[in-house]
């Protein structure tokens, strides 16, 4: 079902990076291979039910110079575990680009403070980056979209919608890349997620 959205949706078709949360290995592979995609999976933790091997995922059609993976504090008040970002430095026609794939806590097991830590930690390992960067995901906020503005970062979904029931959770945020008007989010998905997903255009600036 989830292969089916991304080719049939205009807005997703042919995207350049591409975030998943909540991946196992031969999901990411499947969905990867399909697409033609180069992929960067690092899993974070282990499934609660399924005890499988779970995380985020970046997915992009241009070549991955590196990759790796953002260890993020502050783990959830049940089940103790810690949330991870995937990071990649993808060659995007010719320059190269940094990108994460986020996830963050819920809002029921860390309070939005720690949650606001989470993500300094993930500026904090662009901060030497001097070309573009791009973080997308789940961020299980809205109020965290300021918090990123204030450091720098443009919130190019930021009147997207709700992306999840009521909840406007799923965000894309840039530095060095220019936003266009050009946003959204794929309203059916035909049950392929409870997430809806977000989707932008924006500029990369001349070398």
């Amino acid at each position: 079902m989830l292969l089916t959205e991304f080719t049939r949706s205009d807005s997703l078709r042919g995207a350049d990076i591409l975030t998943l949360e909540e991946m196992d290995d031969a999901g990411v592979d499947r969905i990867a291979r399909a697409l033609g995609l180069n992929y960067v999976y690092y899993p974070g933790s282990i499934h609660p039910t399924d005890h499988r091997y779970f995380g985020p995922a970046l997915l992009s059609r241009w070549p991955v110079e590196r990759s790796w993976k953002v260890l993020l504090p502050h783990a959830g008040l049940m089940r103790h575990q810690r949330r991870t970002a995937t990071a990649a430095v993808l060659r995007v026609r010719g320059e190269p680009v940094l990108a994460y794939a986020v996830h963050l806590e819920t809002q029921l097991k860390i309070s939005e403070s720690s949650r606001e830590d989470q993500v300094l930690t993930i500026l904090r390992d662009a901060g030497s980056f001097k070309g573009p960067v791009v973080l997308a995901g789940d961020f299980n906020s809205q109020g965290i979209g300021p918090f990123l503005v204030r450091h720098g970062y443009d919130w190019v979904t930021a009147n997207v919608g709700p992306s999840i029931a009521f909840f406007s959770w799923d965000h894309i945020f840039v530095r060095h890349l220019s936003p266009t008007p050009r946003v959204g989010l794929v309203k059916d998905v035909r049950g392929a997620s409870d997430h809806r997903p977000v989707w932008a255009v924006v500029v990369q600036p001349r070398a």
